[in-house]
This record gives C-alpha cells, sequence and structure tokens, in this order.
C-alpha cells in the first residue's frame, strides 16, 4: 500500500540539512513525474529517512532500503544481494584499516550525488544526450511538439502534460548501476594493499639466494573477463578507443597486471569485472533482454573501470592515453566528479564533516561548480589534485574553504 507522503512538507522538514537538501530537491524534481514509478511514495519517504538520518548506523541501515527500493522498479532485485554482501564485508575490513573509510551510505550518496549534479548543468545533461543518441541506445526525441526542448530532451510535453522521456528512464537505470557497483570492488583493493608490505618482507628474506623464487601477489579472477558475447578486455578497451577524439586507450588487463605487481589491485576494475561477469548470467538466466545488456553495459562497466585509475602511473608507463573529458567520457566524468566530492557522513581520520559544511552550485557564467567545503587546505588540495589528475582541466570545479 502507498503511504500518504505530503512531499511538499518532505522537502521543507530537509531545509536545515545543507547538501541534503538540494540532493532531496533534485531527486524530487527528476522523479516526481513518473507515473509509473513502483512504491513511489514508499521510495521518496526512504530517501528523506536517509537523508534525515542521525548517525552512521541508521544511515547505512537506510542506504540498503534506498538502493534496494530503487533495483525493485526495474525489476532487478538480485543486484541488491551484491551491496547487502560489502555491507557485511567492509566492518572487518575497519578493524584492521582504521582508515577505510565507509562505502556503503556512500554509493547511496554518489547516486543521489550523481543526479543533482545532473540537473544542475545543462553540459552534463548535453553531453549525456549526444551520447544516447550516437550510440543509439534509447528512442531520441530531442523536441516537444512545440519544437522547445524539455529540460534537455529528458523530458517530454505530451498536450501540456509534462512527462519523463526515454532518456531519463535509461539514464536512471545507468546511473543506479554506476553508484551501485563503483566501489563493490573496495575491500579487495584494502587488503592487497596491507598485504604487499608482508609479501616484500617475506621476499626480502631470499633476495640474496641464487635460486630463491619470489612470492607473488595473484587474484583468484581467472575467468572473470570471459563473457557470452566476448573478452570484457578486449570490448572495453575497444570503446576507449572510439570515444577518445584520437583513438587512444589504456590497456586495462596490462594495467591491472602490472598494478598488481606493485601490490595495487585497481577496484575500479575488478568491480567493472564484476558487474559484466554477474550482468551476463543474469541476463541469460532471467530470460531478459539480452541484446539491451550487450549494447549498454559495456559503456557503464567502462566509466566504472576508469574511475580510479592511477593517471600519474599509467602516463609514466604507458604511451597514448585517453582523456577524460565530459563530452567523450560522460558516464566517467560524472561518477568521478560525485565519487571525489561525496566528503560529508564519510568519517574518517582525513575527514569529518556533516551535510552543512559542504555546499555545491553551478556558476552559468563560468561554466563550472563551485564547490564550497569546511575541511583543512591540506584536504581541499588533495581533492583538488585528485581532480586534476583524472580529469581534463577545463572540467574541473572551483574547490573553496568554506568560511
Amino acid at each position: 500500500m502507498e503511504l500518504n507522503v505530503n512531499i511538499e512538507n518532505i522537502i521543507e522538514k530537509c531545509a536545515d540539512l545543507g547538501i541534503n537538501y538540494d540532493l532531496m530537491e533534485s531527486y524530487h524534481c527528476l522523479f516526481k513525474n513518473y507515473n509509473d514509478f513502483f512504491n513511489r511514495e514508499k521510495r521518496i519517504k526512504t530517501v528523506y529517512k536517509f537523508l534525515s538520518a542521525n548517525g552512521h548506523r541508521s544511515k547505512e541501515k537506510y542506504a540498503i532500503e534506498l538502493i534496494k527500493n530503487h533495483w525493485e522498479v526495474h525489476s532487478k532485485e538480485p543486484y541488491y544481494k551484491y551491496l547487502k554482501a560489502l555491507s557485511d564485508i567492509e566492518p572487518g575490513i575497519q578493524k584492521y584499516n582504521k582508515n577505510h573509510r565507509d562505502h556503503l551510505v556512500h554509493t547511496a550518496y554518489v547516486f543521489l550525488l550523481g543526479l543533482h549534479l545532473f540537473k544542475l548543468n545543462k553540459n552534463i545533461r548535453k553531453a549525456i544526450k549526444n551520447y544516447f543518441r550516437e550510440n543509439r541506445l534509447e528512442s531520441y526525441s530531442p523536441q516537444n511538439s512545440n519544437g522547445r526542448e524539455i529540460f534537455d530532451s529528458f523530458f517530454k510535453d505530451y498536450y501540456g502534460q509534462i512527462e519523463p522521456s526515454n532518456n531519463l528512464e535509461l539514464f536512471r537505470f545507468i546511473w543506479l548501476l554506476i553508484s551501485t557497483f563503483h566501489d563493490l570492488s573496495y575491500p579487495f583493493e584494502s587488503f592487497i594493499c596491507k598485504m604487499a608490505p608482508y609479501i616484500t618482507h617475506i621476499n626480502n628474506l631470499g633476495k640474496d639466494q641464487s635460486e630463491y623464487v619470489p612470492t607473488s601477489i595473484e587474484l583468484p579472477f581467472k575467468g572473470m573477463e570471459v563473457l557470452s558475447s566476448g573478452n570484457s578486455f578486449k570490448i572495453l578497451n575497444k570503446l576507449q578507443k572510439d570515444y577518445d577524439k584520437e583513438g587512444n586507450y589504456l590497456d586495462l588487463e596490462k594495467y591491472l597486471k602490472d598494478r598488481l605487481n606493485k601490490g595495487f589491485v585497481d577496484h575500479g576494475i575488478i568491480s567493472a569485472l564484476l558487474l559484466l561477469k554477474t550482468s551476463d548470467v543474469l541476463y541469460i538466466k532471467k530470460n531478459w533482454k539480452k541484446r539491451f545488456f550487450d549494447k549498454t553495459f559495456p559503456p557503464i562497466a567502462l566509466g566504472i573501470a576508469l574511475h580510479n585509475i592511477d593517471w600519474k602511473y599509467a602516463k609514466d608507463n604507458y604511451d597514448k592515453l585517453p582523456k577524460i573529458t565530459l563530452e567523450d567520457f560522460p558516464l566517467c566524468y560524472l561518477l568521478i566528479l560525485a565519487d571525489t566530492l561525496q566528503e560529508w557522513d564519510r568519517p574518517s581520520k582525513k575527514s569529518n564533516i556533516g551535510s552543512k559544511d559542504i555546499s555545491i552550485k553551478f556558476d552559468q557564467e563560468k561554466g563550472k561548480f563551485i564547490v564550497k567545503i569546511d575541511l583543512s587546505e591540506k584536504r581541499i588540495n588533495e581533492i583538488i589534485e585528485e581532480l586534476q589528475i583524472k580529469l581534463s582541466s577545463i572540467n574541473i570545479p572551483i574547490i573553496e574553504k568554506a568560511l
């Protein structure tokens, strides 16, 4: 049964929650016209509970419910178990790695923040709209009956009734996938990083012996790249060539192996492989539209695979690398931006700020996001440097210390 929810009252209750108020407002703006929005009022209330919850445990509870509820919209409940698995693993990691930050609450925030950034910035909407059109992922209707664009083609005007277009429906599904899976393999990265010094210690014991065979770190992922439609690494590398204006690409398989030899596993690449492998099987077993998977999921996985690349390392070791621009890699761009800027309600030694300590606006004249955040100058510079390494400079937000 639907809950009797007064949307205006819910949004008003978020007024003193800082950026969480903006997230609630943007969420409602994008989805208020969905007549087929399964359990719509329940979903809106869960988003509110998540954004307004006090205490990390409460936020974790509502983060799981929030993501699970949205998977129900697409009849893709099996994906929920992967998010639940992360919530079971992370407490164990945090016991031995005090710097390990939450990723369950972070996942729900990235989902909502990405929607907010999408709503604020017309350039993001334009880039994603063009991406859908060029890849022919959904029917594309750029204008309404009067010849005017409505919210940059993500809504249509049916005789005065504004309704979401197929473009917005597809974006909703794609962004849910990206936000849910982008950090799913982070536990592997944390474990390997902690094991690397230990392996180095073992090898140092025998390095002066001529016949000594060094110990190496290997991942038990043989066959994860094998899909019914081909090899994930080859598919993702080809997509990079297609999207980059000069046909450049980073060999993801070589990069993963080279980094592993240095004691580091890239959780973005592993998460992308996991998404493709599990989805490939699910689409076959559940008799979902396999052609849709083959065409739509590789670009989604590519955005996840590229979001955590150490481009400093890549530039020192490989030639002809792609540039992550909004125009060429819009999904990856949005993920990097949302993932990096989501600093609040993530307690750690680096920072511990609340939703009132950050604001994100879009300056139309400058064509840039203006971020004001109550962090140390050192931490702000770290965030700026991370974005400068990962993104083309023209698309980087202006980040300032909140006064």
